[in-house]
């Protein structure tokens, strides 16, 4: 048998060595392999506990404050315990934690949806952990955060209704924009035609040279007279010269000596205008007589007056008690007559002082028909009473009512409010007087109605009446009526109502006159039917002239029954303070709950001007 000798060949070694290089280098990368898997391992284990401390924060974050969830891009930072967004990102041992906040979008389903409609009321948060060194994103995660909505009610007066259940004191609930309280107006004084014509009558005769008649009046006038105008009731002949024109007082009687006069002929009977020459300049407040004479020929004229004498300008509705009718057959002495002028003067421009109405005529009121006068304010007007010239034909089987119409929007004013009843007039038409059951303000500038109506007197036998005065119905006449044209009466038949712009109907309105300086106004109580009640503000919408002013303060109580002993307070919880306008409102520390609350408001005013509050709300929770 050959044997091999002893040892290795040379091949064989450089196998054995190649095969222990290979294991050798096999195990050096194993090693290596591990030496990188634990140090991913590091980096994965560090990104997992940053992406864990970041949500902690933001979750700290949106506890404390929905509000501190600001939309943008952040870091986080942890001072002195508390968690804060940071401006820039914010990176640890080659960690960086990125958080970017953005409104989230939904659905019409009401689901996250990214290409929704944005929902403000959930904001998403996207945080993100990345290495640093190579900006490799590590970890990221996505949370809702939903704001929590308040349910907040609000307590809203406004109108005529939602104040009434308050109490007044010094102040009144008025109608002008439905629903505003103001100061109550003191004293009263009247505005209207209180002008009662019950007959015609005429002046004693101008039938020879000494004959003569006066009107006297106090001139309004500051401007020339231009011209007069009087009604002759009858005439002899139709040749004879008249002169007629203004003298000054003397002691109650004409002075004898014409400022200013004219002349005319009297062919014919009715209105006559006499112009005046030279143009004289009266002062205002002044005593003056409408003096009329013959000054040629040998006939006659007897002038018209009306009984009985009212000493009223109708053309102004103004008290004038120097008014009366005198007349002289010596031109010496006269009488005065106790009739009512019936003339008129004008000035330059047009200003129109006297009477001219010169008929009268009974209107019915019963059924469907119905009497009224169309009249305008220039400023808001509060009515107390209304006065009206009223007789009865029979006995009317209803009451008779006043109701006050807005023409502007066709609305009724306040409440219709009684008149007289049928045992309060007689066969005779005279005054009724009648107070308002509640005050009636009458907005400015609208045209209103004041209409006259029984529509459960059904009879034409059984009927109210009132008078209707005319007067012609072109100008200067009608104009020369009460207010002009701007006020005139209207009748009713059936739905039709007629305007004679000629023509009026004797009343008067009792006008409410100055406000009281300091009033207040007590709400009704709110019970929110919640005994943790939280409140919120309380606002309003006023109007305060110059002058004027108004304070509102609250108090609070758990019963109706406390609520009536709580004291008010305002905006620092105490009695000596009230709040400004959208304050929080503010609770008495000795109150005894929330459930109930109630509003008071202090007006200061002038006797000229009042404070209007128009709307009041409290929001709570």
């Amino acid at each position: 048998m050959k044997r091999h000798p002893q040892g290795q060949y040379i091949i064989e070694v450089m196998l054995a060595l190649g095969l222990f290089m290979v294991f050798v280098g096999s195990l050096s990368l194993l090693v290596i392999d591990a030496s990188k898997t634990i140090r991913f391992q590091e980096l994965e284990l560090q990104g997992m506990f940053g992406l864990q401390n970041a949500t902690e924060a933001v979750h700290s974050i949106a506890k404390n404050s929905w509000d501190a969830l600001t939309l943008g891009t952040y870091g986080l930072d942890l001072q002195s315990s508390q968690w804060t967004l940071s401006p820039t990102e914010t990176t640890e041992n080659d960690i960086t934690k990125k958080v970017t906040i953005s409104y989230a979008r939904r659905n019409t389903l009401g689901n996250i949806d990214p290409l929704g409609t944005e929902d403000q009321h959930t904001k998403q948060v996207a945080i993100e952990v990345s290495r640093a060194s190579t900006g490799k994103l590590l970890f990221s995660h996505s949370m809702l955060f939903t704001q929590a909505i308040k349910q907040v009610s609000n307590w809203h007066e406004t109108t005529t209704a939602d104040f009434a259940d308050g109490v007044f004191s010094s102040t009144i609930g008025t109608t002008h924009t439905d629903g505003e309280i103001t100061l109550t107006q003191g004293g009263q004084t009247t505005t209207g035609l209180p002008f009662l014509l019950s007959f015609f009558r005429n002046t004693s005769t101008i039938a020879d040279d000494n004959d003569r008649v006066s009107f006297r009046f106090t001139s309004p006038f500051s401007n020339p007279l231009s011209e007069v105008r009087v009604y002759v009731a009858s005439h002899t002949g139709s040749s004879s010269i008249f002169r007629f024109g203004i003298q000054t007082d003397n002691a109650g009687l004409p002075s004898g000596t014409y400022v200013t006069s004219g002349t005319f002929v009297a062919s014919s009977n009715g209105w006559k205008t006499i112009v005046v020459s030279p143009g004289y300049t009266p002062t205002p407040g002044t005593i003056f007589h409408l003096v009329g004479e013959r000054v040629s020929g040998k006939n006659s004229i007897l002038l018209r007056t009306t009984t009985p004498l009212q000493n009223i300008n109708p053309s102004t509705g103004q008290t004038d008690t120097e008014q009366q009718t005198l007349s002289t057959t010596d031109g010496v002495t006269w009488t005065a007559n106790n009739l009512q002028p019936l003339m008129i003067v004008q000035d330059t421009i047009g200003n129109l002082l006297g009477n001219s109405y010169t008929t009268t005529a009974s209107q019915a009121i019963w059924g469907s028909r119905e009497i009224g006068e169309v009249l305008r304010f220039s400023q808001d007007t509060v009515v107390q009473g209304a006065t009206f010239a009223i007789g009865r034909s029979g006995t009317p089987t209803g009451n008779l009512l006043l109701t006050i119409r807005d023409l502007t929007t066709n609305s009724v004013v306040g409440q219709p409010q009684t008149i007289a009843t049928p045992t309060q007039v007689s066969n005779i038409v005279q005054w009724v007087t009648a107070d308002f059951t509640s005050p009636i303000t009458i907005p400015a500038t609208d045209h209103i109605r004041l209409e006259l109506s029984s529509a459960d007197s059904t009879q034409s036998n059984r009927r109210y009446t009132t008078s209707l005065l005319n007067s012609l119905e072109s100008a200067p006449y009608q104009d020369a009526t009460y207010g002009g044209t701007e006020n005139y009466a209207t009748t009713k038949t059936g739905t039709l109502w007629t305007a004679t712009t000629s023509s009026d109907i004797p009343f008067s309105l009792h006008i409410a006159q100055g406000y009281t300086t300091n009033g207040t106004y007590e709400s009704s109580s709110l019970n929110t039917e919640n005994a943790a009640t939280l409140y919120g503000t309380i606002s309003w919408i006023t109007q305060t002239p110059a002058g004027t002013s108004v304070s509102f303060q609250t108090r609070t109580a758990q019963t109706l029954a406390g609520l009536a002993s709580a004291q008010y307070v305002g905006s620092d919880g105490t009695s000596q303070t009230s709040y400004a306008n959208g304050d929080t409102i503010a609770v008495d520390p000795g109150s005894s709950g929330t459930q109930f609350i109630q509003y008071r408001i202090q007006f200061v005013g002038t006797s000229s001007s009042t404070p209007q509050v128009e709307d009041v709300q409290i929001t709570y929770e």
